[in-house]
């Protein structure tokens, strides 16, 4: 399939789950109660499940977009090059870290998992380890793949334009 069809559908899907949370949000809207220990906080136990649910394909399918837009961006006349396909295997990898992270806190909030994780509760954890770090293997994919997005053409043009330029002949000289 062509990835300006997957974004197509990606788009959809994300379309999707905000119209249905907006006409479902009446049944989804958290009951807040006035916490019995500190009253300028609210908390909720019921009904908060399908907001989860919700924002959970809603980052899905930000995820998915976006990833699917940078695919497109960098590779060279229609097709993928190796930088694309790191893109691609990350950006996966970045969903998985994400549902791990989800899946992490409704273990916790359920009291079912307490357990630390260098010094962390495993779902904060997940966040700062993995959620806010993982991005930077992304970068280093663009750092150490940034060759196979530029050509020799792109090179060779871009030496003219700051020939050009410098001997007054271009553009924006002078």
């Amino acid at each position: 399939m062509r990835l300006p069809w997957v974004l197509l559908l990606a788009s959809a899907f994300l379309l999707a789950v905000v119209v249905g949370a907006f006409f479902l949000s009446p049944s989804l809207r958290p009951a807040a109660e006035t916490h019995p220990e500190y009253a300028s906080l609210d908390s909720t136990t019921v009904g908060s499940e399908g907001t989860a649910a919700f924002g959970y394909l809603m980052a899905l399918g930000v995820l998915a977009t976006t990833g699917v837009s940078v695919v497109i961006g960098v590779r060279r006349r229609g097709r993928s090059n190796a930088l694309a396909r790191w893109l691609a295997v990350g950006f996966g990898g970045l969903a998985l870290v994400y549902t791990a992270l989800v899946l992490s806190y409704a273990r916790y909030a359920a009291g079912a998992d307490t357990a630390l994780f260098l010094g962390l509760p495993a779902p904060t954890a997940w966040m700062l380890y993995g959620a806010w770090l993982f991005p930077l293997l992304l970068i280093l994919a663009c750092v150490a793949r940034f060759e196979d997005y530029l050509s020799r053409d792109d090179e060779r043009t871009f030496h003219e334009i700051v020939r050009s330029r410098r001997s007054g002949r271009g553009r924006d000289a002078g």
